[in-house]
């Protein structure tokens, strides 16, 4: 989906249409987006991802636990990443449920699958009103 955006942002480039500020944002920005799916990829092989403790109930039920921890760090932060707020929704979430080693560990990975899935939603939100800016 990200591919498909950014192949139409350039496209978009092509023909002269404006850009938004997120479809500039995704251009110049592709290469780092890219490069953190290839690490996401190297860094929690499918193994060790089926090892992790997997939540029970709700709409993430099935997924690992820490999938759950990060998607509700990313919706209470609105995306943006704080290190010390983090420790602290860490802590504040262990005080009710401690988690593993293995899944303190997997945070910082799966941080980055909420955030790159977060950019693949508003991707595949925005096509309908088209990444590219209409032409005026």
């Amino acid at each position: 989906m990200l591919l498909d955006a950014y192949r139409a942002i350039g496209k978009g480039i092509a023909e002269g249409s404006a850009l938004t500020p997120a479809a500039e944002w995704l251009v110049d920005n592709y290469h780092v987006v890219e490069a953190q799916i290839r690490q996401i990829s190297d860094d929690l092989p499918p193994g060790y991802y089926r090892q992790l403790p997997k939540l029970a109930d709700g709409p993430l039920a099935g997924y690992p636990r820490v999938l759950g921890v990060a998607w509700a760090f990313i919706a209470h932060t609105d995306s943006r990443f704080d290190a010390q707020l983090l420790c602290r929704f860490v802590r504040a979430y262990q005080r009710v449920q401690a988690l593993t080693i293995g899944e303190l560990w997997a945070i910082a990975i799966t941080l980055r699958i909420v955030l790159v899935e977060n950019l693949r939603r508003a991707a595949s939100g925005s096509r309908a009103g088209g990444w590219p800016a209409s032409r005026r």
